[in-house]
């Protein structure tokens, strides 16, 4: 008896094989297509995590660097720096604004921002406030020991964080209140 030896692929291996190749593609394609949306939502966080230090660092700054408080309400404070130069903070339809430039990334907003005059403070209420050093308070002998800004910072993808920050008066002149 002669034996002879088959060269190819039944049909039923041949279809076995490339429904096993699909899947396995198809699981290659979903693995990148998730992982392309997740980078795409750690960038949008992170955008949003900037826009918060930037209005941190600059509200420090400019209102403990201020020569004078020309105003403060809920919406805006204005400031004159060293050189008389006038600075103006807006909170207006979700957005902050530093002397009308958008502080924000485009795809930012921000719900319930204000700003608010503190008269005084101890080291409790700095707890949750990340730019006031204790030791600033009392150097000055104004009234008002600090200006704070609170609000809720809201992204594109519904991602929220709740901002908050002071910055100490030193030696200011309270033009008005």
């Amino acid at each position: 008896m002669i034996v002879k030896k088959n060269d190819g692929f039944t049909i039923v291996e041949i279809i076995v094989a490339l429904a096993l190749t699909m899947i396995i593609i198809n699981l290659g394609f979903l693995l990148l297509r998730y992982a392309h949306k997740q980078i795409h939502f750690w960038k949008q966080r992170d955008k949003l995590v900037r826009s918060a230090h930037v209005l941190d660092e600059r509200f420090y700054r400019d209102v403990s660097q201020a020569r004078s408080i020309v105003s403060i309400t809920e919406k805006q404070i204005a400031l004159l720096d060293m050189g008389r130069k006038a600075i103006v903070y807006n909170s207006v339809e979700g957005k902050v604004s530093r002397n009308q430039i958008p502080i924000l990334s485009e795809n930012a907003w921000i719900s319930d921002f204000k700003f608010e005059a503190v008269l005084d403070l101890d080291e409790q209420e700095l707890s949750g406030l990340f730019t006031f050093e204790p030791s600033e308070i009392n150097n000055s002998d104004n009234p008002i020991k600090g200006i704070c800004y609170t609000g809720l910072l809201i992204d594109s993808t519904g991602y929220q964080i709740e901002i908050k920050g002071c910055a100490s008066l030193r030696n200011h002149k309270i033009e008005q209140k």
